[in-house]
């Protein structure tokens, strides 16, 4: 069901903003938005993926009319999935919006512990457990992509993912600094392909 809400979200944002071309053409923007494969992946078994695509978009339209505590509040639920939603973190640190950093850290921090006092397993334990998880069953899979080629070429699967993030984030950070004045919705794009990459 959240996957869902998250979705008419989505094609409601989309919808409006191809709308001010035309209302056909938000339509079919709108269904464009929708017509992502991994949808159905996602939606069959109940993975977060568009949950956090909302919470993101969410923190976008909030920024975009001044809601930086709010905007913030949505960064720190996205943060559920670290590895999609870290490069969107450097948006309100390159932009000074400091109340939306200090709140999405707070976010953060309370539903860490949270967890913590719910599960027993401190932070430090479920950072290792990832990668645990990334070294032991993801990695070894073989897709391609920058990790892989790395250990092809003899570094240890920890180095590997930890070179393909600064490789990345690195790069990422430097653009959305250079462009910190254009409109937030392009800051957002840069986070965007830094994630697909």
């Amino acid at each position: 069901m959240l996957d869902l809400l998250g979705l008419v979200l989505i094609a409601e944002w989309v919808y409006r903003t191809g709308r001010r071309a035309g209302r056909s053409e938000g339509v079919v923007v709108a269904l464009i938005s929708l017509a992502c494969s991994n949808y159905f992946t996602v939606l069959l078994i109940g993975q977060l993926a568009i949950v956090i695509l909302a919470f993101l978009v969410a923190a976008l339209l909030l920024d975009r009319v001044g809601n930086d505590g709010f905007s913030g509040v949505m960064l720190g639920m996205a943060m559920i999935k670290p590895t999609i939603a870290l490069p969107f973190f450097l948006i309100p640190l390159v932009r000074g919006r400091w109340v939306s950093l200090a709140v999405g850290a707070a976010a953060v921090g309370l539903g860490t512990a949270a967890v913590w006092a719910r599960t027993g397993v401190s932070p430090v334990e479920m950072l290792q457990q990832m990668t645990a998880v990334a070294e032991q069953v993801e990695i070894p899979k073989g897709e391609p992509g920058p990790v892989t080629w790395l250990i092809g070429l003899g570094l240890s699967a920890a180095a590997a993912v930890k070179a393909v993030m600064a490789a990345f984030l690195i790069p990422s950070a430097a653009a959305m600094w250079a462009l910190r004045r254009r409109p937030v919705q392009v800051l957002y794009a840069v986070a965007a392909v830094t994630v697909q990459v």
